[in-house]
């Protein structure tokens, strides 16, 4: 696993496995520097809580948010 976005990744899922097993979309990959791999580098993502209420408008799906 790299430590940030590579080439490819853009539009993936950041996740989060939970206590339980159970895996949550907590962000989604925008763009990263150009030295893959690199933990020094900057990754950016978006948090997907932010845009529950959109996403829920547009898909017309309720998604838990615990």
């Amino acid at each position: 696993m790299s430590s940030n976005i590579c080439q490819g990744d853009s539009g993936g899922s950041v996740d989060h496995k939970d206590d339980r097993g159970r895996y949550y979309a907590i962000g989604i990959n925008s763009y990263g520097m150009s030295d893959c791999g690199n933990p020094e580098d900057v990754s950016v993502m978006a948090r997907v809580a932010m845009y529950l209420d959109w996403i829920e408008k547009n898909t017309g799906e309720k998604f838990c948010t615990e």
